[in-house]
């Protein structure tokens, strides 16, 4: 076994194995550019939050199951890829410092809810987790990650 990092992550992976993930990014995003914008807002706007740290921890220590959570369930694949190019400039725009605006919100908690149903426990938990703050932070008029909730 060898540590690589996935995502700024360190996890274990036998050597030859393929990153999962890299089997999947084709499949999610239209073209590469659009990866390292993820990877630009993961690294200078989200992880500038203590609790968003906390969350990348979680997720990334359990990655391979949320895509397998992805790959056996069509519908979320196809959410996450609308998504993904619904705030591709909500991202960028963020990465900016401008005004980046979700739009739209119950489809991101709807979108979250659904895969925490179809999560192993702990992934379902972070799900409805984030699913619960961003709810509560529209109802207050709080921003999340670089984002006004709309």
């Amino acid at each position: 076994m060898k540590a690589v990092l996935t995502f700024g992550i360190q996890t274990a992976r036998s050597p030859g194995v393929p990153d999962p993930w890299n089997a999947a990014y084709p499949v999610m995003l239209d073209h590469s550019s659009t990866l390292g914008l993820l990877r630009r807002y993961r690294d200078q706007v989200r992880m500038r939050s203590e609790r968003w740290r906390h969350y990348a921890e979680l997720f990334y220590s359990h990655s391979e199951e949320a895509l397998n959570v992805l790959l056996d369930n069509p519908r979320l694949l196809i959410a996450a890829v609308e998504l993904i190019d619904l705030y591709r400039d909500a991202f960028a725009a963020a990465l900016e410092g401008g005004p980046a605006e979700v739009r739209h919100v119950g489809v991101v908690v709807s979108f979250l809810k659904n895969f925490a149903r179809e999560a192993p426990p702990v992934l379902g938990v972070l799900a409805m987790g984030i699913a619960n703050e961003v709810s509560h932070r529209k109802r207050a008029g709080e921003e999340i990650f670089g984002f006004t909730l709309r």
